[in-house]
């Protein structure tokens, strides 16, 4: 067994340092409340010994777990996960690592959001699977701990927090999947105030597991004469076993497991169909003291978790392009096309030196690197908020930068973490198809966070619909002003004019763009909205991420004069101008074209009728 567990993972440890203390600063905010207890040193330690653990513990299970799955027991209705994740579980808990993001009053640290959640890109590169577990559980801790009643938050953040129990999110039913307003789930009242809770939900990642005594669900359900849609959604805490008066765990809460999916990746993270009340005895306790809130308390769950699996992908992403890197600069085969077309003699050379690998490989880097500083910036802003006090108007402005960020970290980052492990799997060639290496894995892994937590589709109808006339458009004329900032001051510069002028124009096609869909809405064409509306968030996200590029570059080429050209860390900067260089000049031009498309009006998609698509299974 011991031969078979190999770490694949790589983690870009500079790249996430250069980040957070070189780009977003986040050591001006470090010492003061609420992170007070933190310094630079602390977040470089907690950053250097996730890598070591991730490296040593995490990263060794991943083709492991993805080999065994998950185990369901139709007879019992339960879930067993591979052993050995059990076992990684109480060595992350021994170590920790579940308290980094936890409050200080049930124990925990209260880390940086950026920190943390750059922490959290390591434990879900080295394997998603398993990661799932620990970040639900946060999310569902997190939600008690906000709405929830003092008694509610006694009982169970500190066990949640703490490690003891874990938790879900339940939404999704058969018959309603992403409309959420057409779940079936209610709710009695029974006459001790707790509710009576029947229904049956699907697709719930950690909905069953051996590698706890007790889950705690926390699922929407109708209550007995609440209006329909998601109006009348209340959300409640239903264990997975009761709880005794003492907090030990009791019997059956009459939530069974029906069966999991049996799915392209992440193997190791059950995704169940539950279904409780069969048997009439499934017991739900409202979360907090109010009826019908149930949507407005979930939201804050669903956007760290979109969050998470925006990460997640940049994760996998991540790893996936430095393995490819690794492998290309290994792999010897064929001569230069300079050589061939010359007649040149020559021995192979390893396919990092051939032109289509570069190009590979360059696109993968830039588009990691972008995704990467979209990620901490968002969780930057955040931590700033969080600093700047509740209620305030700086903190007003930072949440409103993460409010707009978050549908373009989901969406952008799970569709092109796709594309970026599927090209690593290009660079390794045929190799790159088969289980021997980590690729493939990697892609089947990550695909899953395209659809999750409503799928991409939703979240640029969220950025559309919502974000951009959020304010009056306050929140996207704070992210043009600050492009244009940038703009501005390097236009003129020898060394990036062109590539400020570029971003400039694509920021110009960006705030058009926006102008369009108000045509739209006033001239009554309402379906060109959501027509339009998933290149428009792709437009966005290519040209923040275009912004936040040259903006690390500049960086970079203020810190390459005072080094050698021998100095590690001089490579390390000259990367990052080339990957600004080749995003702005290989990818944002798509933005002109995804502009001119939706100027354009093109209804194809609208005027084909529904029997011009092959009547397959037609008579």
């Amino acid at each position: 067994m011991s031969e078979e567990l190999v770490n694949h993972y790589k983690p870009d440890e500079r790249d996430i340092l250069f980040l957070l203390f070189e780009q977003f600063r986040i050591q001006d905010y470090l010492g003061k409340a609420p992170y007070d207890a933190f310094g630079e040193d602390d977040a470089r330690m907690i950053i250097n010994e996730a890598i070591k653990f991730t490296t040593r513990e995490v990263g060794t299970l991943n083709s492991y777990v993805d080999r065994e799955g998950c185990k369901h027991d139709p007879q019992a209705g339960t879930v067993t996960v591979p052993p050995l994740m059990k076992e990684l579980q109480r060595k992350y808990e021994e170590n920790g690592w579940h308290l980094l993001r936890a409050p200080e009053e049930w124990g925990g640290q209260d880390a940086p959001h950026a920190v943390s959640l750059a922490v959290s890109e390591f434990f879900s590169g080295a394997c998603a699977a398993w990661a799932m577990y620990t970040g639900l559980t946060l999310g569902a801790a997190r939600l008690i701990h906000t709405f929830g009643t003092e008694e509610q938050r006694a009982l169970y953040c500190p066990r949640m927090y703490g490690g003891e129990w874990m938790g879900t999110m339940c939404l999704t039913e058969p018959a309603a999947g992403s409309e959420v307003g057409r779940n079936a789930a209610t709710a009695v009242k029974n006459d001790d105030g707790t509710y009576k809770i029947t229904g049956t939900k699907i697709f719930i990642s950690g909905g069953d597991h051996d590698m706890t005594d007790n889950i705690i669900h926390l699922a929407l359900a109708r209550i007995e004469g609440a209006a329909r849609g998601t109006k009348g959604l209340s959300l409640f805490i239903v264990p997975k076993m009761r709880i005794n008066d003492d907090g030990s765990v009791g019997e059956s809460n009459d939530v069974i497991c029906r069966g999991i999916e049996n799915k392209m990746g992440i193997k190791a993270s059950a995704t169940a169909t539950l279904n409780f009340g069969d048997n009439e005895a499934c017991t739900g306790y409202l979360l907090g003291s109010e009826e019908h809130k149930g949507i407005s308390q979930m939201f804050q769950m669903m956007n760290e978790a979109r969050i998470g699996t925006g990460m997640q992908a940049l994760s996998q992403a991540s790893s996936a392009y430095l393995n490819a890197v690794g492998y290309a600069r290994e792999r010897v085969q064929g001569k230069p096309f300079a050589d061939i077309a010359t007649g040149k003699r020559g021995d192979s050379v390893t396919i990092i030196h051939h032109e289509d690998i570069r190009r590979m490989l360059l696109e993968m880097k830039c588009k990691v690197e972008g995704m990467r500083a979209l990620t901490l910036k968002l969780a930057a802003h955040g931590d700033r908020a969080a600093v700047a006090g509740e209620g305030s108007e700086a903190a007003s402005k930072e949440l409103g930068y993460v409010e707009l960020l978050t549908p373009l970290v989901k969406a952008y980052l799970s569709d092109q973490g796709f594309r970026v492990s599927e090209l690593a799997i290009q660079v390794y060639g045929g190799y790159g198809y088969i289980k021997d290496y980590p690729v493939e894995q990697y892609c089947r892994d990550i695909k899953i966070q395209s659809l999750y937590e409503g799928t991409n589709y939703i979240q640029s109808l969220d950025l559309v619909g919502r974000k951009l006339n959020q304010g009056g458009g306050a929140l996207v004329r704070q992210l043009a002003e600050d492009i244009t900032r940038l703009v501005k001051e390097h236009e003129a510069d020898e060394v990036f004019g062109s590539d400020a002028k570029a971003l400039g124009e694509a920021l110009g096609h960006m705030t058009g763009t926006t102008m369009q869909f108000m045509k739209f809405f006033q001239e009554g064409q309402h379906q060109l909205i959501p027509l339009a509306a998933t290149r428009f968030l792709e437009m966005m996200a290519e040209v923040t991420c275009a912004y936040l590029l040259l903006e690390g570059a500049v960086i970079a080429h203020e810190k390459m004069q005072e080094l050698s050209e021998t100095d590690r860390d001089y490579s390390f900067y000259a990367g990052k101008i080339h990957s600004a260089r080749f995003f702005i000049r290989n990818i944002l031009p798509g933005v002109k074209m995804k502009a001119e498309v939706i100027a354009s009006r093109d209804k194809t998609a609208i005027d084909i009728a529904d029997h011009h698509f092959p009547m397959v299974g037609a008579d």
